[in-house]
């Protein structure tokens, strides 16, 4: 279960995808899991939004190739911007 409140830093990136995402196998077998998707993200530090998106593409694209789950491959991906003293929450 979620927590009700989650805090998000500035420069913070929020990456929201389907659950057959990181559920789907290469041609090895190998899971693409959730560590792949946040090593991903983390070692793109502060990459534009778009180079991050390519990045996750790129990695999901090399994972269940001929699995047709089209409605699997939708992400959002924010990179979250405020203003000094701003407080920002996800509910």
């Amino acid at each position: 279960e979620l927590p009700a409140w989650i805090p998000l830093e500035d420069g913070g990136v929020l990456l929201l995808f389907p659950d057959g995402l990181d559920e789907a196998r290469n041609s090895n077998g190998e899971l693409l899991g959730q560590e792949r998707l946040e090593k991903t993200v983390a070692e793109a530090g502060s990459s534009s939004t778009d180079e991050l998106l390519t990045e996750v593409r790129d990695l999901a694209g090399s994972f269940n190739q001929d699995s047709g789950q089209g409605d699997d491959k939708t992400v959002l991906l924010c990179r979250i911007r405020r203003a000094a003293g701003e407080v920002l929450q996800a509910t």
